[in-house]
């Protein structure tokens, strides 16, 4: 009876091990890295701090914050993303995309000052190592050679503004 119980115990203790392994590995799965929609665009994720967290000391990450822009602002940012190099540059590097709008979202805005230190928007922030605590934050809407350049550690962790 003794060996039953111990028996069952263990079979309890492995099975329970393996089911936290198959979450673990589902929501790694949530996040994607870099890739191409059908249509040749990024497939971003919506920021959230889990998320992030996640992430944060596996792959280098993005995370563009935008809000709502004038129409030349938007056509800027689509032109940004939509760089031939610069997502050749992402691809290689397998980065993951967030994105966020924290105009309308106030608790977004709450967080992205807390853990960046950016208040003013739009801005792109690049950590282009895993585990790195001082990302590069980009303000404006920069140009896709400087973004390649933050991604390549080119340029200092107190980045330029863009030309908007």
């Amino acid at each position: 009876m003794a060996k039953q119980v111990l028996l069952a115990t263990i079979i309890s203790v492995v099975y329970g091990s393996l089911s936290v392994c198959d979450d673990e590995r589902k929501s790694e799965r949530s996040v994607e890295s870099v890739n191409l929609k059908e249509s040749g665009e990024l497939q971003w994720n919506k920021y959230s701090p889990n998320e992030f967290e996640k992430v944060r000391y596996r792959k280098p990450i993005i995370v563009a914050l935008m809000r709502d822009l004038c129409p030349g602002c938007k056509a800027k940012r689509d032109a940004l993303w939509a760089d031939k190099k610069l997502k050749a540059a992402l691809m290689r590097r397998n980065i993951v995309l967030f994105s966020g709008n924290a105009a309308t979202d106030k608790q977004l805005a709450e967080q992205i000052k807390e853990t960046f230190g950016v208040g003013d928007l739009p801005a792109v922030i690049v950590c282009s190592k895993p585990m790195s605590d001082k990302p590069i934050v980009l303000r404006g809407i920069p140009e896709p050679e400087i973004v390649i350049d933050a991604l390549e550690n080119k340029i200092p962790v107190c980045a330029k503004k863009s030309k908007l």
